[in-house]
């Protein structure tokens, strides 16, 4: 592994044992030793290190050095403590090479050693090429860096009110706990999330077992019932995201769907996920919680009456505060909420007045014989409903004929 790593490269080791270890943290005693026994045979994946096995006693010290205390923090490689300095070249050389180097970005490291060497009458090969090339990356002397042209400087953006915009996203957690509907086999969790632009507030946010759209739709349901109907709603180009389905719940709602463009743009969800990650991730980890709904519960506590009320850099107070700025909330009823995250479908009618939808048929209303329609029902009650039901037997719901509509010849 690589000596001279940047503060970014070493945080992504860090995140990188942490997930290698999180599921130790949760046993001690024997357990513990003979898991990490088992892990040690496997080999494991460490950015920017070629290799592969982990030996038990650094497995001891990875997990030693997490629960001391720190955290994630506490699993990253330490910097060189003599980082961009060089014990042969004095800054006036150092200087000198630079300036070569900025003169002409394409010399090579090879060509600016030899010229100094010749300029200075210095020993050839006292300086050498890994050191110098070491040096100029990490202070910017690079041919990409010098030869690019200057980026335009962007401007902080930020909504003058709460719930003018939301921003949505998915995060693959560092938890792994048992999942109950799959034979208790271990899997890792998924976090989802919505954060308001000006009050950095966040709405509701929720840990699942996928990222499928019915974990997208839980989590912006229970966020417009806590917090009202925002004027837009950002998102990435994720498949989910950009679903018919969530579409129409915007449209519906008078919400405006838009789709993100820009790193910078995207800022503000990211940062808050990744805070999410190393503040409660984290601790919740070495606490050891064992179920999902614990998760979640201990969550909701930690979002309303930790990071809520902690003060935000950025706008320099903390969310909740910004976020009772607001002057008018847009609602909606319960009843309305409902209605709208139906599902949509079109289905054809049969001659014998039959529509089918998931391996089971309904019986309708004989005027809608050989006709299309478009069927309204809720995924998670039919679906649960249904599957205590088998072979073709028709259910007649007289609930159904209510989400018929705009019948087509």
């Amino acid at each position: 592994m690589g000596k001279n790593l940047t503060k970014e490269q070493r945080e992504e080791i860090a995140r990188a044992k942490f997930k290698i270890i999180a599921p130790l943290l949760r046993t001690s005693g024997e357990e513990r030793a003979s898991l990490i026994k088992e892990i040690s045979k496997v080999p494991h994946d460490i950015p920017f290190s070629k290799k592969k096995e982990i030996s038990v006693a650094t497995f001891y010290r990875w997990i030693e050095d997490f629960e001391k205390g720190g955290g994630v923090a506490a699993l990253m490689k330490k910097e060189r403590s003599d980082k961009g300095k060089s014990r042969v070249m004095d800054e006036i050389l150092l200087s000198e090479l630079k300036d070569l180097k900025k003169e002409l970005p394409r010399r090579s490291v090879r060509k600016l050693i030899r010229m100094v060497e010749l300029g200075r009458d210095l020993k050839e090969g006292l300086i050498k090429e890994p050191t110098l090339s070491r040096i100029l990356r990490e202070q910017g002397y690079t041919r990409w860096v010098l030869s690019s042209k200057p980026k335009k400087a962007r401007k902080k953006w930020q909504r003058a009110l709460p719930n003018s915009l939301w921003m949505g996203d998915f995060m693959t957690a560092d938890i792994w706990l048992p999942h109950p509907e799959d034979g208790g086999k271990i899997k890792q969790l998924h976090f989802c999330g919505y954060l308001d632009d000006r009050s950095r507030l966040c709405p509701h946010g929720e840990f699942f077992f996928n990222e499928k759209l019915p974990c997208l739709e839980i989590t912006f349901k229970k966020a417009l019932s806590k917090r009202g109907i925002p004027d837009e709603v950002y998102y990435d180009g994720g498949k989910t995201f950009q679903s018919d389905q969530m579409k129409a719940i915007c449209y519906e709602l008078g919400i405006n769907p838009i789709d993100a463009h820009s790193a910078e743009s995207r800022g503000k969800i990211e940062k808050f996920i990744q805070f999410v990650q190393t503040d409660f991730i984290a601790e919740i980890v070495h606490a050891g919680v064992k179920t999902l709904a614990e998760v979640n519960t201990r969550f909701l506590f930690w979002l309303e009456q930790d990071y809520h009320k902690k003060v935000n850099r950025e706008i320099g107070e903390c969310p909740i505060d910004a976020w009772n700025e607001i002057k008018n909330i847009r609602t909606v009823t319960p009843e309305k909420l409902e209605q709208v995250f139906l599902w949509r479908d079109e289905r054809k009618v049969s001659p014998t007045r039959l529509i089918s939808n998931d391996g089971n048929s309904y019986e309708t209303k004989p005027e809608l014989a050989n006709k299309k329609v478009h069927i309204r029902f809720n995924p998670f009650d039919y679906r649960g409903y249904m599957s205590t039901l088998t072979g073709n037997f028709i259910q007649r719901l007289n609930l159904l004929n209510s989400y018929l509509s705009r019948i087509k010849g």
